[in-house]
C-alpha cells in the first residue's frame, strides 16, 4: 500500500473530506505556520498561504474566524489569507484582520472602506493607524458608531477636508437625536 503524499493528501481532503477533516488540517497547517512565521522565507510563507486559502473556502464561519484571530497579529502572515479573510461577508471573520493586521495595503482597506457594510467600517475605524485616505472615506460611508470610533482614535489622521466633513456630520447627527 502507497502512503499519500501530502500534497496528495490535501487534494482528497479538499475534494472530499468532511468539514471536521478539513478544520482540523486548517488548524494544524496554521499551528506549524504560526510556530515559526518569523523565520519563513516569501515562498514559504505563499506556500502556506495557498494551502490556508484552499482549506478555508467553504469553511464555516467559526474556522474562518480562529484563523483571522490567529494571522491577524502576524506581520508575515500569508497576505492572500489576510485579503481573503479581510473581504469575507461575516465581518465577525473580517474584523480580527481589519483591527490587527499590517498586511493590508492602503488599497485594501480603502476597498474594503467603499464596498463593506458598518460592522466592517466600524473594525477598520478601530485600526491602530488610519491615513487620512482611509478616514475621508470612512466618514462619508460611516454610521454614528463607525464615527464615535475615529474621533476617539488616535492614530486616525484627518485631511482639512475630512475633518470638517467629520464635523458637520456629527453636528447633524446631533441635531437629528437631540
Amino acid at each position: 500500500m502507497r502512503n499519500l503524499s501530502l500534497a496528495e493528501e490535501l487534494e482528497a481532503v479538499v475534494a472530499s473530506g468532511s468539514a471536521a477533516r478539513r478544520s482540523d488540517i486548517l488548524s494544524r497547517v496554521t499551528d506549524l505556520f504560526v510556530y515559526d512565521a518569523a523565520r519563513y522565507l516569501p515562498d514559504q510563507v505563499g506556500l502556506f498561504g495557498d494551502v490556508m486559502a484552499r482549506l478555508a473556502r467553504g469553511m464555516g464561519s467559526e474556522a474562518r474566524v480562529r484563523l483571522a484571530e490567529r494571522l491577524a497579529p502576524i506581520a508575515s502572515a500569508p497576505v492572500n489569507v489576510v485579503q481573503m479573510l479581510a473581504l469575507d461577508e461575516d465581518a465577525t471573520v473580517a474584523g480580527p484582520v481589519l483591527v490587527q493586521s499590517k498586511r493590508l495595503s492602503e488599497r485594501d482597506l480603502l476597498q474594503i472602506a467603499g464596498r463593506k457594510g458598518q460592522h466592517h467600517l466600524l473594525a477598520l475605524a478601530n485600526r491602530e493607524r488610519l491615513s487620512q485616505r482611509v478616514t475621508d472615506m470612512l466618514i462619508a460611508r460611516a454610521d454614528h458608531a463607525v464615527l464615535g470610533a475615529l474621533i476617539r482614535n488616535r492614530g486616525a489622521r484627518f485631511s482639512a477636508a475630512g475633518w470638517r466633513r467629520l464635523h458637520e456630520r456629527t453636528r447633524i447627527d446631533k441635531a437629528l437625536n437631540g
